[in-house]
């Protein structure tokens, strides 16, 4: 209905006759809407499900939240609506970066001329480039819920034949995810007056501030701004939500509207009981369950993964077994457990969470939860170490996770100690400095009650 492609044709001093449509850009954060209602199709999660927030590394990318901060754990509606990056890379490597890819090319995005490995998990971030019109093709696609049969100019033209490629179920869920995003400026309390309707949409900047995008949908219309320079030139205030948000809510306030949200397709959603906790699959220990809806199909919803049955002693002191537990002395609970990396950052944050206790000491075998963990690096990572301004390679900063505070990490490489590290509830909990020679490595941990984890790893040194 409208196709603007630049401020003006005519204006030579600011590249007017570039066309900004076809242009090709880094989209920032745009896509990761496809990503989740695709992961929604696959039941990896829900809306509902919890998501992990916490310093990620794969090999030698390491990817950070916009600002620089960490949650440990958030809800995948949530991850989505603040577009936090760490959970949504997460949920890209579970996903599959291969087949995310193929979505993109048989959905519109036109421009993927490299092959995924070289655009490896930062396709998810803007990694790669394209252009306004692949956009609105994608976010057209949404709308009519999950058909990507492509946009046109001319009323003669005419669209491919129906290519869904998302379900109609998990379609709706992301589109009512989006219409929580917070509206900026005028529109952030638009929900509080009569006249106002809903609008499913998703900002986006591109690293340098180069790029400012905001898509917006609803069942009437789709509206992609892009916003920039032609030139490429980035600028500090260019941002999806500040600049390119209140653009695209002028164009909807100026069209015509009858206000109606997207039609729930009832055949295409089904009910599941899941632990209200943690928004995954309730199971028979699960202590309180709610209903939450999923895209009807044949895979299922994975059980919740974080409540734990445990044998303590009466104080709670200590876990038991039955080679170890005394008459009288022994009660059974029900516990939401996290893993060792994720009660880190609880901790920093100051949240609740529960803490294991370690298991008696004098029992003959350790018990089956394993209290720590490593961070970086990663099991078959391999690791570039460059020259520093000195002339000497780079240190790596080795960093694990223990559930228990004031535990002690015994560290060894290649078989050889080479120091230990305490959780004394400082900002660099268990981290290790090491220079390291080129070649293979195997890095083991160990705590004082006798729990570990090994690794193997890479390194390669750049002259």
């Amino acid at each position: 209905r409208a196709y603007v492609g630049s401020q003006d044709f005519f204006d030579t001093a600011y590249n007017g006759s570039v066309d900004g449509v076809r242009s090709l850009r880094s989209y920032g954060s745009v896509l990761k809407p496809f990503l989740y209602a695709l992961s929604f199709d696959e039941k990896i999660i829900i809306p509902e499900s919890l998501m992990k927030d916490i310093p990620t590394y794969y090999g030698s990318f390491s990817p950070f939240n916009a600002d620089m901060k960490f949650s440990g754990v958030v809800r995948a509606k949530n991850a989505l609506i603040r577009s936090l990056n760490v959970p949504a890379v997460r949920l890209l490597y579970t996903f599959g970066q291969y087949k995310f890819y193929l979505f993109l090319e048989e959905a519109g995005l036109s421009n993927l001329f490299r092959n995924p490995d070289d655009y490896g998990l930062t396709i998810i971030l803007g990694g790669a480039e394209a252009s306004l019109w692949d956009i609105a093709k994608l976010y057209r696609g949404i709308g009519n819920m999950g058909d990507f049969s492509g946009i046109y100019v001319l009323e003669q033209d005419s669209l491919k034949k129906e290519n869904r490629l998302i379900s109609q179920g998990a379609s709706y869920l992301t589109l009512d995810i989006l219409r929580d995003v917070n509206r900026p400026e005028i529109e952030y309390y638009w929900n509080r007056f009569s006249n106002q309707y809903p609008i499913a949409w998703k900002t986006g900047t591109s690293y340098g501030f180069r790029d400012a995008w905001a898509c917006g949908v609803t069942p009437e219309w789709t509206i992609v701004v892009w916003l920039g320079n032609f030139t490429g030139k980035g600028n500090p205030s260019l941002g999806g939500a500040s600049t390119a948000g209140p653009l695209l809510f002028e164009i909807f306030n100026a069209l015509k509207k009858n206000g109606e949200w997207f039609e729930k397709p009832e055949l295409y959603l089904e009910p599941v009981t899941i632990c209200s906790k943690t928004g995954y699959c309730a199971t028979d220990i699960c202590p309180e369950t709610s209903i939450s809806y999923m895209p009807r199909n044949y895979r299922s919803l994975i059980p919740c993964p974080y409540h734990k049955t445990l044998f303590l002693n009466n104080a709670a002191t200590e876990q038991v077994c039955s080679q170890c537990w005394q008459h009288g002395d022994i009660k059974e609970v029900v516990k939401l457990v996290y893993p060792p990396e994720v009660i880190q950052y609880l901790k920093i944050l100051g949240q609740p969470f529960f803490s294991v206790p370690p298991h008696r000491k004098d029992c003959p075998t350790i018990g089956s939860f394993n209290p720590i963990d490593l961070v970086y690096p990663t099991n078959g990572s391999t690791l570039f170490l460059p020259k520093g301004i000195s002339g000497q390679f780079e240190k790596i900063v080795m960093r694990a996770a223990h559930s228990n505070y004031q535990s002690e990490i015994y560290w060894y490489i290649d078989g050889v100690f080479i120091g230990s590290t305490i959780d004394n509830n400082s900002a660099n909990r268990h981290t290790i400095a090491l220079s390291m020679a080129e070649g293979k490595h195997s890095l083991t941990i160990v705590d004082d009650s006798g729990y570990k984890k090994s690794i193997e790893f890479n390194i390669l040194v750049s002259e």
